[in-house]
């Protein structure tokens, strides 16, 4: 039991800091493309359990490239994390490679969460720009979460799981890890913004689905996550996770 704990509190830490990692290199894709174009932003706002924004200082030139620039070269510059940690030989460098994993989860799964129930985010402004664009839009989210899927699951022998572990333990400590992050974010809604509890309350309903994704695909695919030799977390990896978590969930805060 102690063993699941570790995995499940190592993983906790090491999403909350990642997905908040990634959020903000959304936000600076859309910056790093106004300031490309000529434009100008006013500031960037981090909130980690609720939505982020990047404040235009002037109108974007070129709109649709600025919009599409939050998912396009967020991912690029997670790709970096990425490239750096791929050979996972430190427990250290976990919570680092899956700021370039989750960036594929993150912005496919926002991407196609928007053009399913209208949020009025990222991809529904580009459709405005052409509602033909809807399905191949939905088809290139559906591409996008494909990466992040295979890179997540090579991930899991780094968190605590084994190829002997169950489909039921599997689940535990995938649910136990990611989806708290989504409770916290709905709780935050509840007393913060009413009017977004819906839709976090469906984020929620999504992170149960992307674990019992990972879940399936780990088990019929073996092979991916034997790619990566396993680690025994120990109590110190555990508190480094949970340290960086806890930092990406407060130091924004005192930027906003």
């Amino acid at each position: 039991m102690k063993k699941y704990m570790r995995s499940s509190l190592f993983l906790f830490g090491t999403f909350t800091f990642s997905w908040v990692v990634i959020v903000t290199l959304h936000e600076l894709g859309h910056a790093i493309a106004m300031w490309l174009t000529g434009g100008k932003v006013s500031r960037i706002e981090i909130t980690p359990l609720s939505w982020s924004y990047t404040y235009y200082g002037t109108s974007p030139k070129y709109p649709f490239f600025t919009t599409a620039s939050g998912a396009g070269i967020g991912i690029l510059l997670a790709m970096i994390f990425l490239v750096l940690t791929w050979k996972l030989s430190s427990l250290y460098a976990v919570p680092f490679y899956f700021v370039g994993a989750g960036a594929f989860l993150q912005n496919g799964g926002y991407y196609m969460s928007d053009l399913l129930l209208h949020t009025g985010g990222d991809a529904s402004s580009l459709v405005a720009h052409s509602a033909a664009l809807r399905l191949p839009l939905l088809i290139l989210s559906i591409l996008i979460l494909l990466p992040g899927l295979f890179l997540t699951i090579r991930l899991l022998p780094m968190i605590g799981i084994s190829s002997k572990d169950s489909f039921m333990v599997r689940m535990l400590i995938l649910s136990s890890g990611i989806v708290p992050y989504f409770m916290l974010s709905f709780f935050y809604a509840v007393v913060f913004n009413p009017s977004d509890i819906m839709l976090r309350l469906f984020a929620v309903f999504i992170s149960l689905v992307l674990v019992f994704t990972l879940v399936i695909i780990s088990t019929l695919f073996p092979k991916i996550e034997q790619q990566v030799l396993p680690q025994q977390l120990e109590q110190k990896n555990v508190l480094y996770a949970m340290s960086l978590g806890m930092l990406a969930l407060v130091v924004p805060n005192f930027f906003t």
